[in-house]
């Protein structure tokens, strides 16, 4: 599913970092040295967090209105970030597949034993 939140970004200028942080999502944050980075940290922490969510079947927050976000963050920077957990969620199967592959070999090459141990999960 695509969802849009609003982000809060703001530059933190002791650590040289852009942070964004998702007002509706608890706990989700990102950040980057650049606003390109920070965005792109966004958008795949705030995929990251939507779908857990999904998955646990947890109840979604819906998305602040930015307009109002604008007025009590004035000098921040408000963007709406799209995350796409499909693409998301296929990317992390991919990724399972890869690593189970790897496994698979490394273990035909007679590689140790703890490396499978490391591997065992379900596709």
């Amino acid at each position: 599913m695509r969802y849009i939140y609003p982000a809060i970004f703001t530059y933190k200028r002791n650590q040289g970092v852009y942070v964004a942080d998702f007002p509706d999502i608890a706990g989700c944050s990102a950040n980057g040295k650049s606003m390109e980075e920070a965005m792109n940290s966004a958008r795949l922490a705030l995929c990251r967090m939507l779908l857990e969510l999904e998955e646990k079947s947890e109840f979604f927050p819906p998305p602040s209105d930015s307009t109002l976000l604008r007025l009590k963050n004035r000098g921040c920077t408000i963007c709406m970030v799209v995350a796409d957990t499909a693409v998301t969620r296929l990317e992390r199967e991919q990724r399972m597949k890869e690593a189970s592959l790897w496994n698979q070999t490394k273990e035909k090459a007679g590689y140790s034993k703890k490396l499978s141990r490391v591997f065992e999960f379900k596709i």
